[in-house]
């Protein structure tokens, strides 16, 4: 945590130094980018440096970290609000999946967000994200405003609002971190969506504006002090009692990020006592940079129970967008993912998103976890199977990620509608969408021929120690 606050300080500092100027002339010229095409701003990034190559300073490219998506593409500036004024982005909706604004604090909680959906587009622009709407409409430019203040109750369109929450008070807070974030873009339109980078505006009170290379002085600052965790050795990650791994799968809603570190000692001596004293959380505030449009849970995975880990369910259904559809589709849900991750370092190691699934007529699907040198032969999509990497260590954390589902009278079945403490309602809420999964031998799998299908697997749910 102590490096966390060092690296948000240090880009802070950064930034302020930056913004020390203001010019209505800039100001002037910054009003123009709203509701303009995505041709027009990938032009002017091209044509010249801008604010977003230092105040955009980290991307997921530099830093794995976090338990990141691997198809998502995150962006993040720690920016400091000027007083009484605000802080302006201005940009187009990508061609993708999804995007969002999020707010964190020092814990790494969200405190804010806007997604895509609760965007109000500019004049003469479209949302593309709306269902039905035209994905590959020509203006679709937005403004988002950002604010130093706690949410009011009723908040202003296109507005996000930077405060601390001391017990039961929100303190107003002029530096804050945001995440921007693009998931699936439409392929060939790299990881922005073929629409470059949020323009960033400092709007002073007096009604002037800094933009523009005024706006920075120098970039990268994020990147050259935070290492890539991917690459540290991980002395404890093949420690066996590191794990709350079973034969069976233990799937746990994620609160906090204490409770989640602590249900990782369930098979140690004192583990079950160590969970009792931290707490068995029925809210959280989130952690590990969040999403607040997603809710996950995790199940931890060791070698030493079988060579291989099979899933099997039923799974939501999702708009088709990476092939670039001309409509926004709709389904139970906006996405959804499957990640392998390093329970230490928080890196990702591998994942699969909702298209990439083989499913079956009746929805239904099986996904193998192994190494690459353990994947079943028959672990293939013509035998009606989705393979995903393990990762390079014996222990690894399955993350099952959903993402803005239908109201629960819909869909009642999502991630987002599990009440209670982890491990006590999973099976229950999620019924036929819950990952079942069992540790097996590859030479097991291999026996079951192909095609394969999901009721060759024990549909068994372990619960958590009491």
């Amino acid at each position: 945590m102590r490096v966390q606050k060092v690296v948000w300080m240090a880009l802070a500092s950064a930034l302020l130094a930056a913004c020390g100027t203001s010019t209505s002339e800039s100001e002037s010229s910054s009003d123009k980018v709203v509701g303009s095409s995505t041709a027009a701003l990938a032009s002017a990034n091209q044509s010249q440096p801008d604010e977003r190559d230092c105040l955009w300073a980290l991307s997921s490219n530099a830093v794995n970290t976090q338990l990141p998506d691997t198809n998502a593409n995150y962006w993040v500036a720690v920016l400091p609000i000027p007083p009484g004024g605000s802080v302006e982005f201005q940009g187009d909706f990508p061609h993708g999946r999804y995007m969002s604004f999020n707010l964190y604090n020092a814990f790494l909680q969200p405190i804010d967000a806007l997604s895509d959906v609760e965007l109000q587009p500019g004049i003469g622009a479209s949302n593309p994200y709306l269902p039905g709407a035209d994905r590959d409409a020509s203006e679709r430019g937005y403004r988002v405003s950002l604010v130093a203040g706690a949410v009011p109750e009723q908040r202003a369109p296109n507005t996000l609002y930077s405060a601390q929450t001391l017990g039961p008070v929100q303190l107003p807070t002029n530096l804050a971190v945001v995440l921007y974030r693009t998931y699936v873009p439409d392929a060939g339109l790299g990881p922005t969506g073929g629409t470059g980078l949020p323009h960033i505006i400092f709007r002073n009170a007096d009604g002037t504006a800094v933009s523009g290379l005024q706006a920075c002085n120098e970039p990268s600052v994020l990147e050259a002090v935070v290492p890539n965790v991917a690459n540290i050795p991980d002395p404890i990650a093949n420690v066996p009692l590191n794990t709350a791994a079973y034969e069976n799968l233990l799937w746990l809603k994620f609160y906090d990020v204490q409770s989640a570190q602590a249900s990782r000692l369930y098979n140690t001596p004192l583990g079950p006592v160590v969970y009792q004293a931290v707490g068995s959380p029925t809210s959280g505030a989130g952690g590990f940079l969040s999403n607040r449009d997603n809710r996950y849970i995790y199940s931890a995975i060791f070698k030493g129970l079988g060579d291989i880990v099979v899933l099997h369910g039923k799974f939501p259904t999702t708009p088709k967008t990476s092939d670039g559809n001309a409509r926004m589709g709709t389904g139970d849900m906006r996405y959804w993912s499957l990640c392998t991750n390093d329970g230490n370092t928080t890196a990702v190691y591998s994942c699969i998103y909702d298209e990439q699934l083989v499913r079956q007529a009746d929805g239904r699907g099986v996904v193998v976890v192994s190494k690459p040198e353990d994947r079943p032969s028959n672990a293939t999509a013509a035998c009606g199977v989705t393979w995903l990497n393990w990762g390079s260590a014996d222990t690894s954390l399955l993350l099952l990620r959903n993402m803005l589902p239908l109201p629960k009278e819909q869909f009642p079945h999502a991630v987002q509608y599990i009440e209670g403490a982890p491990g006590e309602n999973e099976a229950k809420v999620m019924g036929p969408y819950y990952p079942y999964g069992n540790h097996m031998m590859r030479t097991a799998f291999e026996g079951l021929g192909c095609p394969i299908s999901p009721d060759q697997f024990a549909s068994v749910v372990t619960p958590p120690p009491s």
